[in-house]
């Protein structure tokens, strides 16, 4: 059973802190952290390169190089991010996604973006109705083929933002907190400092959002000064820039000789011309 929030305080001497302490509280502070856990209620799901990166390991990849399985952290904002790609991801070989969406909603509610090079959402206009975010429309048989996360904007005690992607394991997990935070400490998630950790009972990585932390004035006066920087970056769009040269090039490259003697295409649904 989940174990209600602490309304503690962070200790004031934390980086955070030290960095901007003189900032004024906004007069409206109180009326603006309403109006966004409002907000943040509509980007959620139902129940149920650079930044801070997570290995397979089940471990996380801080800025600076290092390795935790653990960290604390200010979640500023974050959005919903819907990306389909397809052929298997490659470490060795990162390609643009065919086709993806951002925005402030939950991820059923995304429209793609009018520059994804490759856009599946002909048919209905939208994310929701999609043939890739239906189950079983995945390669394997059993998920989405269009991979739905949160993207957080996360920031560290050295007073800089980074971004952490919550994967579709993760959504509900951190819907559950989102809500509880608002619930019991009556904070948005930039009101608290939240430790990031990963769920034991799976093998694979699945990040986890546990014990709030409520922010002293100042700490969350910093945080306001950062909030239109996080949305800023949250929302770039990937670089399509290489989707050519790396997805429809290389599918139309003949492979070995029974593929040059076919024009059978890979998986999917539709592809770019």
């Amino acid at each position: 059973m989940a174990t209600a929030p602490k309304k503690t305080t962070v200790p004031k001497t934390t980086a955070v802190t030290k960095a901007k302490a003189s900032l004024p509280m906004p007069a409206d502070a109180a009326e603006r952290m309403r109006a966004d856990i409002e907000a943040m209620k509509a980007k959620l799901a139902a129940p149920g390169g650079d930044g801070i990166q997570v290995t397979q390991s089940k471990e996380f990849k801080l800025p600076d190089g290092s390795k935790v399985d653990s960290f604390k952290g200010i979640i500023v904002d974050f959005v919903s991010f819907n990306a389909y790609y397809e052929g298997a991801y490659n470490p060795d070989n990162v390609v643009p996604p065919n086709c993806f969406a951002i925005g402030t909603v939950k991820n059923d509610d995304l429209v793609p973006s009018d520059s994804a090079p490759d856009r599946q959402d002909e048919e209905c206009g939208s994310c929701k109705g999609c043939w890739a975010n239906a189950f079983k429309s995945a390669d394997n048989g059993k998920g989405k083929a269009c991979k739905q996360s949160i993207r957080l904007a996360v920031l560290l005690e050295d007073g800089e933002l980074h971004r952490l992607g919550i994967s579709s394991t993760g959504l509900t997990a951190f819907g559950a907190y989102v809500r509880d935070v608002a619930g019991s400490l009556g904070s948005a998630p930039y009101g608290v400092m939240t430790t990031f950790v990963f769920d034991d009972k799976f093998d694979y990585p699945s990040v986890r959002c546990v014990d709030p932390v409520t922010l002293n004035d100042d700490q969350l006066a910093y945080v306001f000064s950062k909030r239109d920087d996080a949305l800023a970056m949250l929302m770039v769009e990937p670089d399509v820039s290489e989707f050519q040269a790396k997805v429809v090039d290389a599918r139309n490259k003949p492979k070995g000789r029974a593929a040059a003697a076919t024009s059978k295409a890979p998986a999917g649904r539709r592809k770019a011309a």
